[in-house]
């Protein structure tokens, strides 16, 4: 479910950094494409792995189209430059590990827009994601992506044997002028690794200028870290942070645990561990350069305060490099912090380790409440900053305002929906101006003086917040759901509309109810369906929100081909029986199994687990073969094969002489008793079966030979007139054949 509460969708185009990244970023995320002559090159087959490793047939402008399917081989790019790499018209999955190589990879862009029923475009579900190793990577954007289950890292640009050392050139930077955007991360560990904040390696991996905005950070692993490495220049904002289970892990982590400096803004967590920011200090020469950390929401975490900035001797590495300056100033302003319960508590908002160089922490304008059930009476100010050393320390404190659980609720219309101040709060107005602080959390306009906290009074378009409900997932032939939007509510106010529509999919739906709480979706097909919701109150307030239904085919079962029925005739025994040419219509085959049905003795089958196999064994009669195929599903079919041996057609002469060493019947033709003799010097159990002209077994029965010449007799009396052949077989071993007619 998406809602207008915490969206990561809106861009805060009003925000206005002091930093030299807002001419970059305005500069590299248009990409300067040649058009001449630019080409659609489509790669991959859907399955298996896919690369591009050189420009090889390739020129600037050109657009590398991924062909939908799912990698488990992962990837491979490398030694690119000017390109754009894209789906083409459907979902790309991942399940491989795909690695960002070469020596520079430049003006990339990286986008899963080119399916319009799916707003990620490509799906990344393996332990490590995209393996950055390339040395050098620039002007490059990211961009509608989804990555599950990582437990590594969405992005590893940080593995030390990919390293690159800067030496003042920005072409040494591991990263320069990048964007992430339009991001979902679920269930993961890293959203980006680009280092490990080493001080006794401080010119590693340095990065520079990278804006990482509209991201989603869903049940985050840990739950802990999500951004670690060094960066001077970052610019975050829009992302939505949230963990839904208990964390009993402790420690001092952040979100986001970078060296460097740059601007955190406009940003919502809930739930999870430690900090949303932990920052240790330091700027590329010859700038010194400020941190910025206003207008964000952190509600219900655990461990310490919301944001932390270190300046101390032993974190920052510009007390080791000749490249890097110590920061300016600090900016905590306007931020809301609640809710924060009790497990290595520090205090709500900032811990500030040890300023250098009379650099200024303004901590101003914040809002924290209930920062932990177990402690009451905290003053209204200076519970807010805890100065872990006292060296140093220039802070200014001023305009902060503290609530317990209970009177919070006396200044905020609620501390979680929203976080907006009541129209009578003394919040409204009690803040000082900033010139960064231009828009609150919503991206509305400020007034003069801003209000304390993320949120302006007038910062909220409405008193309503829709809630189109949980994604769900189908499968066909179901080809409907159940929407609902009962779980949107309504601020001092009531809910009065609710309006469904389709905002993208493979076909048009049908809606049983579009005007009701609850919808039923109808006429669905394979793909994906985004729906969105408009709920608006008896104040003609509204709120939208949407959710995303994912429709997988049905699945088809396999379609066995295993030829056509087979004849041999003895003394050939053997068959190869052939099933290669079944097929899966919707997916892939994951196994053959061949057995015997039927058959007058027991086969033997070289490899029953193979499409073609060779059966041995044989003696005559009619055999009926099944081959079962299983595909990638579980789904499985048959079909069979008979094979039929006939006794072989030369017949030596019948003997008239019993006393000639041998096998014969008399007599022969016979009416109802007929005699078989056998004289050899063989002991032993003998199988003897009758066959009529067609192949058709008429007597199967076993007799002992116990002496060098028996005589045992067989009654045909049943037996229909015509040809029989009469087949003797030495414990399943040699087998003869004799022919008799019955009158």
């Amino acid at each position: 479910m998406n809602s207008s509460r915490v969206s990561v969708y809106k861009i805060s185009k009003a925000i206005i950094s002091p930093y030299r990244f807002r001419v970059i970023f305005l500069l590299f995320s248009i990409f300067l494409f040649s058009a001449a002559n630019a080409k659609k090159v489509i790669i991959g087959s859907g399955s298996g792995s896919v690369s591009q490793t050189s420009m090889t047939g390739l020129n600037a402008g050109d657009t590398i189209a991924i062909k939908p399917g799912t990698y488990a081989g992962g990837g491979q790019f490398s030694n690119l430059r000017d390109l754009t790499i894209i789906n083409n018209g459907g979902i790309v999955t991942f399940t491989g590990t795909v690695i960002w190589g070469g020596n520079t990879m430049h003006n990339m862009k990286w986008t899963g827009v080119g399916y319009t029923g799916a707003f990620y475009g490509f799906v990344f579900n393996t332990s490590r994601a995209i393996y950055g190793q390339a040395s050098h990577t620039d002007s490059t954007r990211f961009d509608h992506l989804d990555f599950e289950n990582a437990s590594i890292a969405a992005f590893d640009f940080g593995d030390s044997n990919y390293g690159v050392t800067y030496n003042g050139n920005s072409a040494t930077f591991k990263m320069h002028c990048m964007t992430f955007s339009d991001i979902k991360v679920f269930n993961s560990s890293f959203f980006l690794i680009t280092g490990y904040n080493n001080p006794a390696d401080a010119n590693n991996n340095i990065c520079d200028s990278v804006d990482m905005h509209n991201i989603i950070i869903k049940d985050l692993q840990g739950p802990g870290q999500q951004v670690r490495g060094s960066i001077t220049h970052f610019n975050v904002y829009n992302w939505n942070i949230t963990y839904s289970g208990t964390n009993n892990q402790t420690g001092d982590q952040g979100i986001l645990y970078l060296s460097g400096n740059g601007s955190i803004h406009h940003n919502y967590m809930h739930g999870g561990r430690g900090y949303l920011a932990r920052i240790v200090g330091f700027s590329i020469k010859p700038l010194q350069d400020s941190v910025l950390f206003y207008n964000n929401i952190i509600l219900s975490t655990t461990q310490y305060g919301g944001f932390d900035i270190r300046c101390d001797n032993s974190d920052v590495p510009w007390k080791t490099s000749k490249y890097f300056n110590p920061i300016k100033n600090v900016y905590a302003v306007n931020n809301t912090v609640g809710n924060k319960w009790n497990q290595g508590f520090v205090v709500p908002v900032v811990v500030q380790y040890q300023m250098q160089n009379n650099n200024i922490l303004y901590c101003k304008n914040n809002l924290s409440f209930a920062a932990d059930p177990n402690i009451s009476n905290l003053p209204d100010e200076g519970i807010l900053v805890d100065y872990n050393m006292e060296t140093g320390n220039i802070v200014d404190t001023s305009n902060n305002r503290y609530f317990s659980a209970v009177d919070i609720l006396n200044y905020l219309q609620d501390t979680l929906a929203t976080s907006r101040p009541k129209a009578t709060s003394s919040l409204n107005g009690g803040g000082l101006s900033f010139n960064f602080l231009l828009t609150d959390f919503y991206n509305k306009i400020r007034p003069a003086s801003p209000s304390i906290g993320a949120v302006e009074y007038a910062g909220i378009s409405s008193t309503v917040l829709a809630n189109a409900g949980p994604n769900q997932t189908i499968t066909l032939p179901l080809d409907s759901v159940s929407l609902t939007g009962l779980a949107s509510t309504a601020l001092n106010s009531t809910i009065s509309t609710y309006q469904w529509a389709q905002i993208s999919g493979p076909s048009i739906a049908k809606f049983g109810t579009p005007n009701s709480g609850t919808t039923m979706a109808t006429t669905l097909k394979a793909g994906v369906y985004i729906f969105g919701l408009l709920v608006i109150n008896n104040y003609k307030d509204s709120s939208a929100s949407s959710v995303t239904i994912t429709v997988i085919p049905q699945n088809l079962p396999p379609v066995v081909n295993v030829g056509t029925d087979q004849t041999i005739t003895a003394p050939v025994s053997s068959v190869t029986v052939d099933g290669s040419l079944s097929k899966d219509p919707d997916g892939s085959i994951a196994s053959y199994s061949w057995s015997q049905v039927s058959g007058p003795s027991t086969s033997t089958i070289a490899n029953s687990n193979v499409a073609k196999t060779a059966i041995s064994s044989l003696v005559p009669g009619i055999y009926i073969f099944k081959l079962t195929v299983t595909d990638n599903q579980g789904l499985s079919s048959f079909a069979q094969i008979s094979v039929t041996v006939n006794v072989a057609t030369a017949i030596n002469p019948i003997p008239i002489d019993t006393n000639e060493v041998g096998f014969f019947v008399f007599p022969n033709p016979s009416r109802d008793i007929m005699n078989l003799q056998v004289s050899n010097n063989k002991i032993g159990i003998m199988t003897i079966s009758v066959i009529d002209i067609s192949g058709k077994l008429i007597l199967n029965e076993k007799v002992n030979k116990n002496s060098s010449k028996i005589i045992t007799p067989i009654n045909v009396s049943s037996f229909s007139i015509g040809t029989y052949f009469l087949v003797m077989n030495y414990n399943n071993s040699r087998t003869e054949h004799i022919k008799f007619i019955k009158q």
